[in-house]
């Protein structure tokens, strides 16, 4: 964990740390919203709210529109970020 997230603790709110985490990691806001690290503990609230709500649904939906490209070379590499959703009851994609 970087210095900076570590030393926010107890002035800044789980979530808000989480998603300072996830962007650490990441480097871009970008590149958290498109993470195909499934088995990361913190994938799902990345975004620093949970994957049920309707901010999380509202943001994967305009990605999946803002960067077509990205998911489109995701899914090339083997990382089919719709598959994972439709294995997943909050799917945001439609079904085939």
């Amino acid at each position: 964990m970087s210095k900076e997230i570590a030393r926010t603790k107890g002035r800044i709110s789980l979530p808000k740390r989480i998603a300072m985490k996830c962007l650490d990691c990441a480097g871009s806001p970008k590149e958290v919203t498109l993470c195909h690290l499934f088995s990361c503990p913190l994938w799902g609230v990345r975004f620093g709210y949970p994957m049920k709500s309707k901010k999380y649904t509202e943001r994967m939906k305009n990605a999946e529109r803002q960067f077509a490209e990205d998911f489109e070379e995701l899914k090339k590499m083997g990382t089919n970020i719709a598959d994972f959703y439709k294995e997943h009851s909050i799917s945001i994609f439609p079904k085939d």
